[in-house]
């Protein structure tokens, strides 16, 4: 047999070839019917560091309550609680945003008065601020005073108050110490403050208040330590975190929400801080 390929021709003998075919057949008949198994992927270990967990900004919760009969998925009825602080005498109510963030009922309760209805008048949910609107004004009553003049130092004494753990511990309220360990927050965010004070949830949205009564900041988040020691095996210890006095004045006055500053230096004693904060820092409930 003779074969032209390009130009070139190429002869080939087939004599004796005829046993060969079959055989051919069946070789090839064969391979056609076996089945190639799928070659297993290696998973690639990770060389990238873990991931950070998020910051909590829970809210404190006060109840959960499933409605009655209804199918398995059937909603459940969640309130829930943080802090806030006067800063108006118009009933201006400035806290968090993820503390009334979806929320169908607010009201807000001042030490000895009764529960008083209130609404978002404005939410910031970027800086984690919204400003609320009391339906009533509690007369007598006084307002947040923010300082001005004075820059914030790494190391400043500072009071945290609020109502931290909302059915557990005390509805009069709450107040620890602590000291500013860092004038930025998680990843040297400019926004935050960052403040060995302990926080629980039901702090979020109180006033972060200097030695002189003054608020500085609004206390807003924490490290979640449970998630952290998952992702890197190490246990946090009172990262907590709020948000520059600066930050909220910018929001409120972008709103033309009024408020009041000062630039006082007078220490107070720890006793005297609550005295004061008690007079403008508010419970606020979520439904």
């Amino acid at each position: 047999m003779a074969l032209d390929l390009d130009g070139r021709i190429y002869r080939f003998n087939l004599t004796n070839t005829s046993s060969l075919m079959p055989a051919l057949a069946r070789c090839v008949k064969r391979y056609e019917t076996v089945r190639v198994k799928p070659r297993k992927r290696i998973a690639r270990k990770s060389t990238q560091d873990p991931v950070l967990p998020r910051l909590s900004k829970t809210p404190g919760q006060t109840g959960v309550s499933k409605p009655s009969g209804g199918s398995k998925k059937a909603r459940k009825s969640r309130s829930s609680a943080g802090t806030g602080m006067m800063v108006s005498d118009s009933g201006h109510v400035l806290t968090n945003y993820h503390v009334v963030r979806g929320c169908r009922k607010i009201s807000v309760t001042m030490q000895g008065e009764l529960e008083i209805e209130a609404k978002i008048l404005k939410s910031d949910r970027t800086n984690d601020l919204a400003v609320l609107k009391m339906s009533s004004v509690l007369p007598g009553k006084g307002v947040a005073h923010f300082r001005t003049g004075r820059r914030l130092k790494a190391g400043e004494s500072i009071a945290v108050y609020g109502f931290p753990l909302p059915g557990t511990l005390s509805v009069s309220g709450n107040i620890v110490s602590g000291h500013i360990t860092s004038l930025a927050g998680l990843a040297d965010d400019a926004r935050f403050v960052q403040i060995s004070s302990p926080i629980q949830p039901g702090n979020s949205g109180g006033p972060l208040i200097d030695t002189a009564g003054q608020v500085i900041g609004v206390v807003t988040s924490k490290l979640d330590e449970l998630k952290f020691a998952g992702a890197t095996g190490s246990m946090p210890q009172n990262v907590n975190f709020a948000i520059k006095s600066n930050v909220a004045l910018n929001f409120m006055d972008a709103h033309s929400i009024p408020y009041k500053t000062s630039s006082g230096e007078e220490e107070f004693t720890l006793t005297k801080l609550v005295e004061e904060a008690k007079k403008y820092t508010v419970h606020v409930k979520c439904k």
